[in-house]
C-alpha cells in the first residue's frame, strides 16, 4: 500500500494532520513533516497479521515498498525478540519461532511447485487452511512432511506441531492441487 500525501489519501479520511495533532500534541513538530507512508502486510504468526509501516518525509513510492520487502523477514524476526524479551512472553513467542519455521518451510514447497512469490505462497497455505478447516501451521508440518517422505525436523517437548488426520489429508490434496497445476 502507497500513499503520496497521507493526510489527504480518502482511503482514510479520519487520519487527518488536524486529528493526529489533536490526539498527539507532543509530536506537532514531526507530523508537520510526514508527506508519505508505506505499509507492507507480513505475516506475524499462524492467525495474525503485522503491519510494517514507514512514515516518510516524502511521498512513498513503489521503490519503497520494493525495500520494504526486502527487510520483512528481518522486521518481524526483530518484533519476536523484541516480544520474547518480555518476562510473560517467552513461551508464546518459543511457539510463534516453531510455527514460523514450519511456515517458511511450506511456502518453499508451494513456491517451488507454483513457481509464485511468497506472497501467492502464503495465501494459498492460509486458503487451504480455511477451506479444509485445519490449522495452518499443522497443514505446513503436514506438507513438509509428505514431501519429505520423513518426520520434519521439529524440537522435542511441548513444541512438536503434531498434524492431526485431517491436516495430512489437507496437505495431501493440496500436494495434488499444486502437482496436477504443474503439468
Amino acid at each position: 500500500m502507497v500513499t503520496g500525501d497521507v493526510f489527504a489519501d480518502d482511503r482514510w479520511p479520519h487520519l487527518t494532520l488536524t486529528g493526529l495533532l489533536g490526539h498527539h500534541p507532543e509530536f506537532a513538530a514531526d507530523w508537520a513533516r510526514v508527506r508519505g507512508v508505506a505499509a507492507l502486510p507480513a505475516t506475524w504468526d499462524n492467525e495474525g497479521l503485522l503491519v510494517l509501516s514507514v512514515v516518510l518525509d516524502r511521498p512513498a513510492t513503489e521503490e519503497t515498498v520494493s525495500v520494504l520487502r526486502r527487510h520483512e523477514r528481518l522486521a518481524t524476526m526483530a518484533l519476536v525478540v523484541a516480544e520474547a524479551a518480555q518476562p510473560d512472553r517467552t513461551e508464546q513467542t518459543l511457539d510463534l519461532l516453531q510455527s514460523r519455521a514450519a511456515l517458511e518451510e511450506a511456502k518453499g514447497i508451494v513456491i517451488a511447485l507454483r513457481r509464485c512469490g511468497p506472497d501467492e505462497a502464503w495465501s494459498t497455505l492460509r486458503r487451504a487452511s480455511q477451506e479444509f478447516n485445519v490449522k495452518v501451521r499443522e497443514l505446513a508440518v503436514a506438507l513438509v512432511e509428505l514431501i519429505a517422505g520423513a518426520p520434519a525436523p521439529q524440537p522435542d517437548g511441548e513444541r512438536t506441531i503434531t498434524p492431526g488426520p485431517a491436516a495430512r489429508r489437507a496437505a495431501r490434496q493440496v500436494l495434488h492441487a499444486l502437482e496436477k497445476g504443474c503439468r
